[in-house]
């Protein structure tokens, strides 16, 4: 203990043993630092133009983080988890690939098709029905923040009489641009409901409870098994939580630095401000001006969720008979 208090005390704290001059801002410590930096935004820059638009991994991965973040904001409002539901998932995923192949982006259908429409197409029977849409993003945390944003989509999020959610992800065109379509329905189930894909006509009797506007990343409810979290379970979470998430992850992580450095080269100016070296105060100021020009350079690729611009219906209830 006393070794690794000597260690930080070198590496920290100026003072004679270390000719005032902290091992932190040593010119083998700043360039090892700044390497570092530089791997996290190589792998920040292949996450945001490679690994999310050019592979299946957001299909793979995207659906389960945005149910855990609606889950974790239901318990924030003291609301019961909600379970995933193939049903719900399938609805999802047909709803997204209709958005990318036609190009809309809208809670309603070019030919005035309602979002129930494809609940009722994989036979998912419901008493309450609800939809978040989202499109253009590349970060989990903001297609979240998007939705809580708005107050019906928050409304869905946290609704008590939903039970179920389902998402589906489809990539397409949308104003000339590429882009990746997110649905997230809601439901809940009629008792008949088991989890197994049937084709059924649409029932039609349908009144709509209320109306919301959609972000540009679109979302689906589905029914997710409430589940105990193991150790795994909680590491694999919080992995695909962040590699779906590289803008806030990476933003976050460089504030923090930003931090870091900065209360270093305070403690390296000013325990003995008599006492200054260029090179330490050079260090100090290349690691924290390099970090908030990589905060700054990162903002040009992040995309900003947006709402669709109709107030389309986005929840309903449904009479079963």
């Amino acid at each position: 203990m006393n070794k690794l208090l000597q260690w930080f005390k070198d590496y920290l704290i100026p003072h004679a043993q270390n000719a005032y001059k902290p091992g932190f801002f040593s010119k083998e410590s700043v360039v090892a630092i700044l390497s570092v930096i530089l791997l996290v935004e190589l792998a920040y820059l292949g996450q945001i133009f490679i690994v999310l638009k050019k592979t299946d991994f957001l299909a793979a991965v995207l659906p389960s983080v945005l149910a855990t973040l609606a889950n974790e904001d239901r318990n924030l409002n003291n609301t019961l988890p909600l379970s995933v539901n193939s049903l719900l998932a399938e609805a999802a995923k047909k709803k997204a690939e209709d958005m990318a192949a036609k190009g809309y982006f809208s809670h309603t259908g070019p030919n005035g098709e309602l979002p129930w429409k494809w609940l009722d197409s994989v036979g998912y029977k419901y008493s309450y029905a609800g939809e978040n849409l989202a499109i253009n993003f590349s970060d989990s945390v903001d297609v979240q923040k998007a939705w809580l944003n708005s107050p019906s989509h928050k409304a869905n999020i946290v609704k008590k009489e939903f039970k179920e959610i389902g998402i589906g992800i489809a990539k397409g065109q949308y104003q000339g641009k590429d882009a990746i379509f997110v649905v997230e329905f809601f439901g809940t189930p009629v008792m008949s409901n088991i989890g197994v894909i049937k084709n059924k006509e649409p029932n039609s009797k349908t009144s709509v409870s209320g109306k919301e506007p959609a972000p540009k990343v679109l979302g689906e409810e589905t029914a997710v098994a409430i589940k105990t979290n193991t150790p795994t379970q909680f590491i694999k979470s919080s992995v695909e939580k962040i590699s779906t998430s590289p803008v806030s992850s990476t933003r976050n992580l460089m504030y923090l630095l930003v931090g870091i450095f900065s209360v270093a080269l305070l403690l390296a100016v000013f325990i003995k401000i008599k006492v200054q070296h260029a090179g330490v105060v050079i260090g100090g100021l290349a690691l924290i001006s390099i970090s908030l020009f990589l905060i700054s350079f990162n903002k040009s690729f992040s995309e900003i969720v947006e709402v669709p611009s109709d107030a389309s219906e986005a929840s309903v209830f449904k009479a079963i008979p």
